[in-house]
C-alpha cells in the first residue's frame, strides 16, 4: 500500500499541473468563466501537454540510467575490495 507522503506527493504535482494556464478547460471572460470552445487553442495546449509529457518521460529516463549506474559502480565497490584482500593475502612463490 502506498504511504500518505507518495500520496501527498502526488496531489501536489496533480494540482501544480491543474493550476497550469495551458491545463485550464476554462477562460475568464469578466467577471465568469467561460468553457473554451476554440479548436485551435485545445490543439496548441494538447501539443503543450505532449511536449512536457515528452521531457518528463525523457528526464525520467535519464535519471533511471543514473541509478542504474550508480547502483552498477555500488555493485563493482562491493567487489573490488574482496579481490585487493584475495590479491594481498595470496601466496608469492
Amino acid at each position: 500500500m502506498r504511504d500518505s507522503e507518495e500520496e501527498e506527493e502526488d496531489v501536489y504535482l496533480e494540482k501544480k499541473i491543474v493550476d497550469q494556464p495551458w491545463f485550464q478547460t476554462s477562460v475568464e471572460k469578466g467577471n465568469k468563466k467561460e468553457p473554451i470552445t476554440d479548436e485551435e487553442e485545445w490543439i496548441q495546449r494538447r501539443h503543450k501537454i505532449r511536449c512536457e509529457a515528452q521531457e518528463y518521460a525523457k528526464f525520467l529516463h535519464e535519471m533511471n540510467g543514473k541509478l542504474e549506474a550508480a547502483h552498477s559502480e555500488e555493485e563493482e565497490e562491493d567487489i573490488c575490495p574482496i579481490e585487493e584482500d584475495i590479491e594481498d593475502h595470496s601466496y608469492h612463490r
